[in-house]
This record gives structure tokens, sequence and C-alpha cells, in this order.
């Protein structure tokens, strides 16, 4: 949720690596912020709370 009430969401595939960002505001109008290629799933473990990051 961005701080204008718009609802940001991204869409991306895992396949082809592409990826979209859109922002869909409260009346409903939603609008492509950026897209691109190169999409990549990347899965790091998270630091412990209390570690220094």
């Amino acid at each position: 949720m961005a701080a204008n009430h718009g609802v940001i969401e991204v869409f991306a595939s895992v396949e082809t690596g592409s990826w979209t960002i859109t922002i869909t505001m409260a009346d409903g109008m939603t609008c492509l912020v950026a897209s691109g290629e190169n999409y990549e799933d990347v899965t790091e473990k998270l630091p412990k709370k209390g570690d220094p990051a």
C-alpha cells in the first residue's frame, strides 16, 4: 500500500525472466510503473533478529 492509498503490485515470471510493476489507485485506475527482463528469484536466509546485518 502506497502513501497515496494506491496498491503497488509486482508481477514476475521465473520462466521468462520478465517483470512488471503497477500501481492501482483507489478509483480503480491502474498505471504501469516499470517493466523489464532478467528477473531472478533469490532465496537468501535473513539474519537472525538482533544480529548485525
